[in-house]
């Protein structure tokens, strides 16, 4: 059965970045400008709003081929075409899959195709898919042209750049389906919660802005400035200047990111020398500011669909293209705060009915608004949300796949319930596992965390950033060496990997 190569333009007044392509294919002002399309090896046709539908196209009942195919299906969907979704193949999918880079111009240059997209295609949809001030659009006729052989050659490109890569296996393509069958049904938002949060959100802004700028005698005027970094700086000490430098490019560059500001609000619980309790106060309320988890009930909104509150389209398959696993796009329901408040039902009751949260349900507004992230995703009547999750698994997998007696001495640690991060500290620093004190158990969790994919000094001094663990580099190498020899495994393992894959890439196709 034939092959359709397919790639659609289209414009609309709703936004697709902000709305979703769900949202976006069903509302009433997006229309397709154009469909180009191709069976097999037969040459690019483009089909024009005004012409007539090839019968062909509409009785295709084999695979679809598009690049991002969510878009194509749904938008095509709407225009009442009667393909199935198991007829959809995302060559976007497959590249990720394959550990290529997903974006159709980066697919084809790392696959070596020769065919290659068009780069006045990002101009050719700003200045015709996209709504001027006044809602209108830009007909020009000549620009037209140009979109319907921009997307001719996206087709050309596609096909040449899937047909050079690995094909997705059939198991990988049942998952693909069922990750767009998961996306098709979306979850359920508690919309009123969401728009409370909000408005709590806003008042909360406005008050660490005015107490900010109070502290600092109008210095940092906005939260978001770089003058913030550079007034913490100048008003704490040498420590902290230590954790605030971090290399970037091989260069140092003083930062004031997540990571920084949580071993400074650390730092200053040890030493009012380092970091003084208004700089502390000050770096609160940068944190509070850009708590991204509070900006996600915006995002959820906006994503929402107005008729059901459901968000749509939140999974990539595959987006995690050097794992394969799952990744998410727009809600970025992946990284949700794990952290819950302990009543969320009298959270939301006091949320929506505009009462104060605080401190019943945390020291600080965005405490609270961070813990109801997750309650804000809501079962169906009748329906409930089982969530789970994997158990050590960074800890576990590497011993296993490393198939080897030190790799099984390794597991027997958890199936015998020990606790892996102390057995680490044990052998480190030469105590019994009754012994290891809390400090040394974070030591051994760093290492486990940073070491067991073949992580050396840097990855541990990361890893140890988040966990508000730093040393000097000699000590940083000490346990990076204590830990290997305690899991004699992993640098056998390691060596076999590398042994076996520049093997691989030595001898194609065996």
């Amino acid at each position: 059965m034939q092959t359709l190569w397919i790639d659609i333009e289209s414009r609309s007044r709703c936004d697709l970045k902000t709305r979703g392509v769900y949202t976006y294919a069903r509302d009433k002002s997006t229309e397709v400008l154009c469909i180009a399309y191709a069976f097999d090896d037969e040459d690019v046709e483009v089909w024009v709003p005004g012409r007539k539908l090839p019968t062909k196209l509409l009785t295709h009942k084999g695979q679809i081929r598009a690049h991002n195919a969510a878009f194509e299906r749904l938008v095509l969907a709407r225009q009442h075409y009667p393909y199935k979704l198991e007829q959809f193949y995302c060559t976007a999918s497959q590249a990720r899959a394959n550990c290529y880079p997903g974006s159709l111009e980066d697919v084809a240059r790392f696959a070596g195709t020769g065919m290659r997209k068009d780069h006045r295609g990002s101009m050719l949809v700003r200045k015709l898919c996209i709504p001027d001030a006044q809602g209108q659009f830009n007909n020009d006729p000549l620009l037209m042209a140009e979109l319907y052989e921009y997307c001719a050659q996206d087709v050309r490109t596609m096909r040449e750049a899937s047909r050079a890569m690995r094909e997705l296996s059939p198991l990988e393509l049942s998952e693909y389906h069922t990750n767009e069958r998961i996306n098709d049904r979306g979850i359920l938002l508690d919309v009123d919660l969401c728009r409370a949060a909000m408005k709590y959100a806003a008042a909360e802004l406005a008050e660490v802005q005015a107490l900010a700028a109070d502290i600092t005698n109008g210095q940092v005027l906005t939260l978001r400035s770089p003058k913030l970094r550079d007034w913490v700086w100048r008003n704490t000490g040498e420590t902290a200047h230590d954790l605030m430098t971090v290399m970037k490019d091989g260069q140092p560059k003083v930062s004031l990111d997540k990571t920084v500001r949580r071993n400074l609000l650390a730092l200053a619980e040890e030493s009012n020398n380092e970091v003084p309790p208004e700089v502390a106060d000050v770096i609160q309320c940068a944190d509070d500011i850009w708590a991204s988890s509070t900006a996600k009930f915006k995002r959820l909104i906006g994503l929402s669909d107005m008729v059901d509150n459901r968000v749509r389209g939140a999974f990539v398959f595959a987006g995690g293209a050097a794992t394969g696993r799952a990744s998410s796009y727009g809600a970025q329901l992946h990284n949700f705060t794990r952290k819950c408040v302990k009543d969320a039902d009298a959270c939301r009751a006091a949320m929506v009915a505009g009462e104060p949260i605080t401190p019943a349900f945390g020291k600080r507004v965005t405490d609270a608004l961070k813990g109801m992230l997750r309650p804000s995703l809501i079962p169906a009547s009748g329906n409930s949300l089982v969530v789970a999750d994997w158990s050590s698994i960074e800890a576990r997998v590497t011993p296993w796949a490393s198939a080897s007696p030190a790799g099984e001495r390794k597991l027997d640690l958890f199936r015998t319930g020990a606790d892996v991060y102390k057995s680490n500290a044990a052998a480190t620093f030469g105590v019994p596992v009754a012994l290891v004190d809390d400090a040394q158990r974070q030591i051994g969790k760093v290492q486990e965390l940073s070491c067991g994919f073949g992580g050396g000094v840097g990855a541990f001094a990361a890893m140890g950033r988040a966990y508000n663990v730093t040393m000097s580099e000699p000590e940083a190498d000490r346990m990076v060496k204590a830990w290997r020899r305690a899991n004699p495994w992993a640098s056998v393992y390691w060596s076999e990997l590398e042994d076996a894959y520049t093997r691989a890439m030595r001898n194609p196709n065996h």
